[in-house]
């Protein structure tokens, strides 16, 4: 991981507001959403950076004359980024989407009721993309949470609302979608008794209620047990579809928070919870994520001491570790803005380095499941006031984006370079033949860094450099082709296709010269003209020049062929050819009989002479 110096989004003449949010797009775009004090009025704000590496000129989400506070956003799979956020000028829910790659937000609507005094709204997606938002509203006798969903479909909008909470429900509501679709959404709930809370759950089997709405309610604390301040509950899930609960509690208080405790609930994939469990105590500000491998870590915050630690759950293990320093390589350090995980295992954190109590610098601390924590990378020109917090993300890849206030009150954003350049467009042509030329190409585009190489390796010992290529193969055979790009700060990453190469097929044989016409055998025919014998009876005498072959003597006498086959006797240089035809009628005197010679070969019989006779 490469830590990049900062840029600064927002524009001159805005106060930023605490509460900011980034995220990284599957393409590679950054996007930052903040509040900002503009001419007077609270407005949501935000800025992309496109896959140039520039950030455009911030836009005004919000209504320019409206004030609005509680911003929050999420990012969808196919990188749609929903926002919603509290208009407190009309006491409604707002919300808008940029879709993936559209340059403006778009479907700007409420989505709760005016007159309602609406507020706190949470915001999750699930894994094709729609959007589950919910929400603190006024019912004219309590604050009841509300839940509506947004269909991933561009041309949809935001359904009715249902409620979600029985009871009353106040503040820090928090939802997830877990991979089956069930909806887990959590609140905090006051009781009767003066600044007395307990955290509270339900879960509902579908966002569009297809199973009936939500389940019972569930007390997440166990035994009654209840708090004077609760802060968020941090939801986690799991591939199973299991959802994990990690909560902070202050458990004593007079002036200000004298203890604390973090505690942890698991809630089973079929919608049943577990048994509330201790992670530690005096700490608070908890975090937590699951990686890849099912590995669970879960960050704190040391209340007195301001030092961060971490406990773990190894995947399939039913125990959890010690608590162990997040940063014990030096430094006061605490994970204050979460976790998240990228693929292969690790988690990265944002946590802060307290040079004093006023000003921090943040740092990216990567913990491996297999290694534990290694030395945080300190982000270049980060300093940030205490309490104007900060957030990142990461992407699929490894590529994180820090965003944070400056001590000027400039917005803020760090890259951290985590991946080599994204490899896209690769064609590699998957049969070839031998000796010909094949060409290759692909794209690399990386997030935080420019491209330094791309080069190709032919699988056959022999390379070539650029994003496209030629190479010919000298012999048959299947080959990997590896394409590898590097990026200016020495991340790299590589991409492999199979190729097949096949011999030249095999030359066309010389076309076979056609066969000679068959050759005219040249007959010697007798002197005397044969003679008809008994009135039906033909005898041929005649000469043929050949006794190795074979002869067939043919007439037709009316409708009717006649053929016999020609005995064959040496005689000196020559060969005499005899053979009778025995007509079934005689003919008249005048009739003139044709009597074909023919020789016999493989294919029929090819014409030598004919004779011509009659009665005598």
């Amino acid at each position: 991981m490469t830590a990049l110096a900062a840029q600064t989004v927002s524009a001159a003449g805005e106060t930023v507001m605490p509460g900011e949010i980034v995220k990284v797009t599957p393409d590679g775009r950054v996007i930052a959403l903040w509040t900002s004090q503009l001419d007077g009025h609270s407005v949501v704000r935000a800025a992309v950076r496109d896959l140039s590496g520039k950030w455009q000129t911030p836009a005004t989400i919000s209504a320019a004359d409206h004030d609005v506070q509680h911003t929050t956003g999420a990012l969808a799979p196919n990188g749609d980024f929903h926002v919603v956020y509290t208009d407190t000028t009309d006491s409604t829910i707002q919300a808008a989407v940029l879709r993936h790659g559209a340059p403006t937000f778009c479907g700007h609507e409420p989505i709760s009721d005016q007159g309602h005094n609406a507020g706190h709204p949470a915001i999750a997606v699930d894994a094709h993309s729609n959007a589950v938002a919910v929400w603190s509203q006024n019912n004219g006798t309590h604050n009841v949470l509300r839940l509506a969903q947004r269909s991933a479909n561009p041309d949809s909008s935001w359904g009715p609302s249902t409620v979600v909470s029985p009871d009353e429900a106040t503040t820090n509501a928090s939802l997830i979608v877990a991979p089956n679709g069930a909806v887990t959404v959590t609140w905090t709930h006051p009781l009767d008794a003066p600044q007395t809370f307990i955290e509270r759950a339900t879960t509902i089997a579908s966002a569009d209620h297809a199973s009936g709405g939500p389940a019972a309610t569930v007390d997440l604390a166990d035994g009654g047990r209840t708090a004077s301040f609760l802060g968020p509950v941090t939801l986690a899930a799991y591939p199973d579809s299991s959802v994990l609960a990690v909560w902070g509690e202050c458990t004593q208080w007079t002036i200000t928070c004298d203890h604390t405790r973090v505690d942890r609930r698991l809630q089973a994939s079929d919608g049943t919870w577990g048994t509330d469990q201790l992670v530690a105590t005096d700490v608070f500000t908890p975090s937590v994520a699951v990686n890849d491998r099912g590995d669970t870590l879960i960050s704190i915050l040391d209340y007195t001491t301001l030092v961060g630690s971490s406990v773990s759950l190894p995947a399939g293990s039913s125990t959890w570790t010690d608590p162990v320093t997040t940063n014990p390589f030096g430094g006061d350090v605490a994970a204050t803005a979460g976790l998240t995980a990228v693929p292969g295992g690790s988690i990265y954190g944002l946590s802060i380095h307290t040079p004093d109590f006023s000003m921090i610098t943040m740092e990216i601390p990567r913990w491996d499941p297999d290694s534990g924590w290694a030395a945080a990378v300190e982000i270049p020109d980060s300093d940030v006031y205490m309490n104007d917090g900060a957030a990142f993300d990461a992407d699929a890849y490894g590529n994180l984006a820090a965003i944070f206030v400056a001590p000027n009150g400039n917005l803020r954003v760090a890259g951290g370079d985590g991946a080599g350049p994204a490899l896209t467009n690769i064609s590699v042509p998957s049969t070839v033949t031998v000796g010909d030329a094949v060409s290759v190409s692909a794209a690399a585009h990386d997030v935080w860094s420019d491209t330094a190489d791309t080069s190709w390796d032919f699988g056959d010992g022999q390379s070539a450099t650029g994003t496209s290529a030629s190479h010919a193969y000298d012999a048959a055979g299947t080959y990997t082709v590896t394409v590898t790009s590097t990026d200016t700060v020495g991340n790299r990453s590589s991409a492999s296709r199979a190729v097949t190469v096949t011999a030249p097929p095999e030359p066309e044989p010389p076309a076979r010269p056609a066969p000679p016409a068959p050759r005219q055998e040249k007959v010697k025919l007798p002197p005397v003209i044969p003679a008809l014998l008994a009135g039906k009876k033909i005898t041929i005498t005649t000469s043929v020049p050949n006794c190795s072959a074979k002869f067939v003597a043919t007439t037709t006498f009316g409708t009717t062929r006649y053929q016999t086959k020609l005995k064959l006797t040496k005689n000196g240089k020559l060969c005499t050819a005899t053979g009778t035809i025995v007509l079934k009628k005689a003919p008249s005197t005048r009739t003139k009989l044709r009597v074909a010679i023919g020789r016999l070969t493989k294919t029929g019989t090819s014409p030598v002479a004919t004779l011509t006779t009659r009665r005598s």
